[in-house]
């Protein structure tokens, strides 16, 4: 995938840490607003295995996938993550997984 110089120094960002930003995105929408296995959206995610999505999610996010879900299925903090993810959801479409 080529990406313009002027677009990498307007993001700071590598490509693969953008790409991987939006489906880690993608996949946290998923958690709270579907109900497919964590294992599930973790490979469609393009991670390698649960446990790999595990820790980038951690990193990205400071929580588990699976507290993260809960987190924003239950409590005062639902309705903002709904309403934060559910967006990208809708407007991304599933997860996509490249090659």
């Amino acid at each position: 995938m080529f990406i313009p110089a002027s677009l990498r120094r307007r993001t700071t960002e590598t490509t693969k840490r953008t790409t991987s930003g939006q489906r880690l995105d993608r996949a946290a929408a998923e958690l709270v607003t579907g109900r497919r296995p964590i294992v599930e959206i973790a490979l469609e995610c393009g991670c390698a295995s649960p446990e790999v999505f595990t820790r980038t999610f951690l990193q990205r996010f400071g929580m588990s996938p699976g507290a993260y879900r809960n987190r924003g299925l239950s409590g005062s903090g639902a309705r903002a993550i709904v309403r934060e993810h559910g967006p990208i959801v809708r407007e991304h479409g599933p997860i996509v997984r490249t090659a």
